[in-house]
């Protein structure tokens, strides 16, 4: 048994790798080098789609692994302490993934840096984005009544970064976002959402009705980090990446696949700069 699970994981990230790895390869080869993202041409073509392969195997394996302990909120959950001198922090993360997708950065900003961390799993099957941002309503406020704090963080990755945008243009809450940070959002959508399972997946369509709803919202006055990588596998055309509203700063990773944005510690580091920028450690 344990052995035709781990076959089934191999062949799922394999599928995916390969899948998403030549939609991408067709991308960047309609790319100029100062497109943002940028394009590759020649020899750094080859090499940069050989690493985003490797970069979204890898990362894919990590979020197949750990996607079952996200339904143990008890393995994942740091007890904040009582008025922490720092602003919590929300994460939301991607389709078809749990909470266990922040584990590295709740280890990072969390456990090493004293900060309050929370994070939420929804069902990618049986929730639209409406009822995501109602969970990330729920949590800000559990977030705000255990830590004592007025404000919070938010940090999403993928669709978790659009189903934030969602939240800061719907609910009475928005008003205690300090600043958003997105890893690897399809802001525009993504051609790949056709090829989703389940009516969340396939609302992030360029033309889906998630992405609609976003491009007529409002969008708060707030510092707003849009973190993307120039092999992101997932999203295609890569230019979607990048928000169509002005007031995003944009902040260019190193060349690695959508999943591996998790992971990276060059990533996670600076994610827990900005943090401290916005909110210095007292």
């Amino acid at each position: 048994m344990v052995f035709a699970v781990l076959w089934l994981i191999l062949f799922s990230a394999t599928f995916v790798t390969v899948t998403s790895s030549i939609f991408l390869f067709a991308d960047i080869l309609t790319r100029k080098s100062n497109d943002i993202p940028r394009g590759f041409h020649g020899v750094a073509l080859l090499k940069t789609v050989v690493l985003a392969a490797l970069t979204c195997f890898t990362g894919q394996l990590i979020a197949f692994l750990s996607i079952p302990f996200g339904y143990f909120p008890w393995r994942l959950r740091k007890p904040a302490p009582s008025n922490p001198p720092q602003t919590p922090v929300v994460f939301v993360h991607g389709l078809y993934h749990s909470s266990a997708a922040w584990f590295a950065y709740r280890f990072s900003i969390g456990t090493r840096g004293k900060r309050p961390t929370y994070a939420l799993t929804y069902s990618s099957y049986f929730r639209t984005a409406a009822h995501i941002s109602k969970q990330v309503e729920s949590t800000v406020k559990t977030a705000l009544a255990e830590t004592g704090h007025k404000r919070v963080f938010l940090v999403g990755h993928s669709l978790g970064g659009l189903c934030i945008r969602r939240f800061l243009a719907t609910s009475p809450y928005a008003q205690a976002v300090a600043g958003v940070i997105t890893l690897g959002t399809p802001h525009q959508g993504s051609i790949l959402a056709h090829l989703a399972s389940g009516q969340l997946g396939r609302s992030i369509k360029p033309e889906g009705t998630l992405i609609a709803e976003l491009s007529n919202s409002p969008e708060p006055d707030i510092p707003k980090f849009c973190f993307y990588s120039s092999i992101d596998n997932m999203v295609i055309p890569g230019k979607n990446l990048i928000p169509c509203k002005k007031g995003w700063t944009l902040e260019e990773t190193a060349t690695v696949g959508h999943t591996f944005l998790l992971v990276h510690p060059p990533v996670i580091r600076r994610v827990r700069a900005i943090l401290n920028e916005l909110d210095p450690i007292t």
